[in-house]
């Protein structure tokens, strides 16, 4: 009989995830939408590249568990500082579908840095699921 092994989840790196990945999709129907007055300007481009950095940061912050202290904690501050730069430029924008994605996403980094498990912690819970197994 094969065993299952279970990992806990990091809800808050997920749901930062998802609003990054609505972020990147919003931004690019803004970058291409011709209607909305900010269609291929700059500022659009700059808010369409920082939403895929945004998804990068957060794709490794959650499913990459082996990775060194000092990389958890840059990526803690970049995806801070791009969430709250990202949502300030496109409230700027007028592109508030946008904003509230990274409103979205600053909620799943507080969940992720503040109630989540911390990695350590979710590796040493599911060695422990599997010794008792």
């Amino acid at each position: 009989m094969a065993k299952l092994t279970t990992r806990t989840t990091s809800y808050g790196g997920l749901l930062m995830f998802v609003a990054a990945l609505a972020a990147v999709v919003i931004a690019i129907y803004d970058f291409v939408n011709t209607g909305n007055g900010i269609a291929y300007s700059y500022g659009a481009g700059l808010v369409l590249v920082v939403s895929v950095l945004i998804l990068l940061g957060a794709l490794v912050m959650v499913f990459l568990w082996n990775k060194p202290a000092w990389l958890s904690g840059i990526l803690y501050v970049l995806l801070l500082l791009g969430i709250l730069g990202n949502g300030f430029a496109a409230y700027m924008l007028a592109a508030y579908w946008l904003a509230i994605a990274m409103v979205v996403a600053l909620i799943g980094w507080f969940v992720h840095a503040t109630i989540d498990a911390s990695e350590e912690e979710r590796a040493k819970e599911a060695v422990r699921k599997e010794v008792l197994s």
